[in-house]
């Protein structure tokens, strides 16, 4: 399913896309694109206009259901029953929400946001998720889990304090620029309740 009530082109004029270029679209453009043709500007929704995309990038999908209620008016039974839930510009309080229903239900939760050239992503595959670690090259373990106390949820990221941060082997600050830049945008999102 495709999950944003928001009208199309107004909700993303102020976001850059190259997945649906509002730049050269105006409401006009919008209302034609509509089912009914009314004049009304929010004839279409983010979710309607992402439709026919959605279905060129995976043709094999044989219907790719849109909800075009507002993210927050959607229930966390309807996220439990998503195999893959998939969100960007939502705050951290929704973003929690629905990660926890997915896992919940034994999906998989992906928080992916852009800011500038920077970008950022956050995954909840579940506590039950299955992985292989890699142990040399071209060496994997078997197929394991996690064990009991080291699944990170989507909540723990995102309330984690950036002075609490480990080094990793690849970030050799702490914490990671990009990590430091997306958290202060959320957090400005939590805030002001804009981006």
């Amino acid at each position: 399913a495709i999950c944003d009530g928001r009208p199309y082109p107004s909700a993303l004029s102020s976001t850059p896309s190259f997945f649906l270029n509002t730049a050269r679209i105006t409401d006009t453009d919008a209302t034609m694109m509509s089912e009914n043709g009314t004049t009304d500007t929010t004839a279409i929704s983010v979710a309607k206009a992402m439709q026919p995309l959605v279905h060129e990038l995976n043709p094999l999908l044989e219907e790719c259901v849109v909800d075009e209620r507002l993210v927050e008016d959607i229930p966390d039974a309807d996220f439990s029953s998503y195999d893959i839930v998939i969100a960007s510009r939502i705050g951290k309080e929704q973003a929690c929400r629905i990660s926890k229903a997915t896992v919940t239900g034994g999906g998989a939760f992906f928080l992916v946001d852009c800011f500038g050239m920077n970008g950022c992503a956050v995954l909840d595959l579940g506590p039950q998720h299955e992985f292989r670690r890699e142990i040399g090259k071209d060496k994997l373990s078997d197929v394991t889990k996690r064990s009991e106390g080291e699944y990170v949820s989507c909540d723990d990221i995102l309330h984690r304090r950036l002075m609490d941060m480990k080094v990793s082997r690849w970030d050799k600050t702490v914490p990671p620029p990009i990590w430091s830049r997306y958290a202060a945008i959320l957090n400005f999102r939590e805030e002001e309740k804009e981006w």
